[in-house]
């Protein structure tokens, strides 16, 4: 129902089939791409088991449903993202990254913390994510309780495959044994 959907593009052969246990069929598919498309369009098509007596008991009606997914990039795939609205919230640096571009992405975020010497005092990676175009996600990581009171300059990026890649650099200082200001914020 979104606009980077492909399902009035495909159709497909058989309509029905019978695969019995243990076997195989082959199913044909075709799509029909506008001449005005562009960036990314996803669809998936669904197999759905055939109707099955409901149980009185239970008044439970189970379908089984498989789908196979449908990824298409034009030639002409925008992958542009930003990070935004960087913050530090206690022990944590929080900011929002925003799909600007026209194709689904799936950024891999990895981070690391270098101290005052230059030398990475921590590194980790973020949860994934499923990001649609004109979409955002929020995003957390929480730093070591552990760093010694100074400076740090910590260096997220979220790698988007193909050689795209969104860096954000954010320094801060630790006085005491809690209390974190940042400094600045660099792309």
């Amino acid at each position: 129902t979104s606009r980077y959907s492909m399902a009035d593009w495909i159709s497909f052969s058989p309509r029905e089939i019978t695969i019995p246990a243990g076997s195989r069929t082959k199913v044909n598919y075709t799509l029909k791409v506008p001449p005005n498309a562009s960036g990314g369009y996803y669809g998936v098509l669904f197999f759905e088991g055939g109707e099955r007596k409901r149980d009185d008991r239970t008044g439970v009606n189970i379908i089984t449903r498989i789908g196979s997914l449908f990824f298409m990039e034009l030639a002409d795939k925008d992958k542009t993202s930003h990070v935004k609205n960087i913050r530090l919230n206690k022990n944590r640096i929080e900011g929002v990254l925003e799909n600007n571009g026209n194709i689904v992405i799936f950024p891999r975020g990895i981070y690391y913390i270098m101290d005052e010497e230059g030398l990475v005092v921590e590194r980790g990676e973020m949860e994934k994510i499923y990001l649609p175009p004109d979409n955002e996600a929020d995003f957390a990581i929480s730093l070591p309780d552990t760093l010694d009171p100074g400076r740090y300059d910590f260096v997220l990026t979220f790698d988007l495959k193909e050689g795209y890649n969104v860096v954000k650099e954010v320094a801060f200082s630790k006085r005491g044994h809690a209390t974190l200001e940042m400094l600045e914020v660099k792309d």
